[in-house]
C-alpha cells in the first residue's frame, strides 16, 4: 500500500482541499465580523489560503502526471 503510484497525488490533492476549505471558512467568518480589519483578514489570510490551495492543487496535478509516466 505505501508504494501505491497514486498516493503522492492523493495526499497533495487532499492538502490542497484542506487549504481551500480553511480559506473559505476564514472568509465566511469575516463576512459576519463587523470591523474594518475584517476586509484585511478576508483578503490577507482567507485569500492567501485559497490561493495556496489552488496552486498546490495544480502542482499536484502536474507532478502526479509526470510521476505516473515513469516506469
Amino acid at each position: 500500500m505505501p508504494n501505491e503510484p497514486g498516493l503522492p497525488r492523493w495526499r497533495s490533492l487532499t492538502r490542497a482541499g484542506v487549504l481551500i476549505s480553511a480559506g473559505l471558512v476564514v472568509q465566511a467568518v469575516t463576512l459576519y465580523w463587523s470591523h474594518p480589519t475584517a476586509f484585511l483578514v478576508f483578503i490577507g489570510l482567507g485569500g492567501s489560503l485559497v490561493a495556496a490551495g489552488i496552486v498546490l492543487y495544480l502542482w499536484g496535478l502536474l507532478v502526479g502526471t509526470s510521476d505516473a509516466a515513469k516506469p
